[in-house]
């Protein structure tokens, strides 16, 4: 059983996905409801396009790519 919420689970089945061909396009844009952001340690990690991963992306491209004289991390 999950206890993910109705909404998550139908976002999930929503998303359109991509193929083998399309994953680069994740890494500078939503590709078929997919974009991809990085985690705290720097790995890129997939998921489904929303308001939340837009800002996330916003900031991977933004600030944290700041040198540290900069006042990025």
């Amino acid at each position: 059983m999950s206890y993910t919420s109705f909404s998550v689970k139908d976002l999930f089945v929503a998303v359109a996905g991509v193929n083998n061909s399309q994953w680069e396009g994740t890494y500078v844009k939503d590709t078929s409801g997919i974009i991809t952001v990085h985690h705290e340690l720097g790995e890129p990690i997939h998921k489904a396009d929303n308001h939340a991963l837009r800002l996330w992306k916003e900031y991977d491209d933004t600030v944290s790519k700041l040198s540290c004289e900069k006042g990025g991390a």
